[in-house]
């Protein structure tokens, strides 16, 4: 009789996270079903049977953004076809230019900070790419006008750590809608399976928010290392991207 391994930490957040998924998804189809049962009890038309209609559209779409969701989850579990030796900042600063006006638009500043002699880890380039798309569209939905979210890398021998959080502007719009939330929640859980297939640690806490991914570094081979050194012995640096 074979004894029973114990779960990661990461499965047991992918575990959760997917039966979540799937109770959501069962939910408007649930809808949609009895919906389509009570419109064929009463032979609806005319008006009655376009309420039908629409409310049935709405479930669907509910429903399938969550199958996508699962999808997308399911995939990250599965190893990266395209790993190489990279540097976390050159990914995290390309995203940032391509979100800057998306970021700007919302009144959102964006700080960045460096800390230690940066080396390059081994991960998809690709799926770091959705991961600070993931983090960012996340902290976006979290936010409001005049905030500031604040992004620092911090390097030492063993690993990379990537911490995010924002502070709160003077702005006197109300919270972030539920839904707001929900989008938050889902692109957190893909950034985590992001990180944990890469090997690395995620962790989440709400009020105030903060965000940590620890990426391990690449492995020193016998050969000269050729990792930049564009951090060491400077000041850390700091930029902001959005309204002064």
């Amino acid at each position: 009789m074979r004894s029973h391994q114990p779960n990661s930490p990461a499965q047991e957040s992918f575990l959760r996270t997917l039966s979540t998924s799937l109770h959501q998804m069962a939910q408007p189809l649930s809808i949609i079903q009895a919906s389509l049962e009570l419109a064929l009890l009463r032979q609806s038309t005319g008006e009655p049977f376009r309420e039908v209609a629409e409310n049935v559209l709405e479930q669907l779409g509910r429903a399938v953004e969550t199958l996508r969701f699962t999808s997308q989850l399911a995939r990250y579990q599965q190893p990266a076809l395209d790993v190489t030796n990279i540097l976390l900042s050159d990914v995290l600063h390309d995203v940032i230019e391509d979100l800057s006006r998306t970021l700007s638009t919302a009144q959102i500043k964006l700080a960045i900070d460096h800390s230690g002699r940066e080396r390059q880890i081994q991960s998809s380039p690709v799926r770091l790419r959705q991961l600070f798309f993931y983090i960012l569209q996340s902290v976006q939905h979290l936010s409001q006008a005049g905030d500031v979210v604040h992004i620092g890398l911090q390097a030492n021998a063993a690993n990379i750590k990537l911490r995010i959080f924002h502070t709160r502007g003077h702005s006197t719009q109300p919270a972030p809608p539920a839904s707001d939330e929900s989008l938050a929640t889902r692109a957190l859980a893909l950034a985590e399976a992001i990180v944990t297939s890469a090997g690395g640690e995620f962790r989440v806490a709400n009020s105030p928010l903060l965000i940590i991914a620890d990426f391990p570094v690449r492995r020193q081979s016998k050969q000269p290392a050729m990792d930049k050194d564009r951090f060491e012995g400077t000041t850390p640096a700091q930029f902001a991207v959005g309204p002064h």
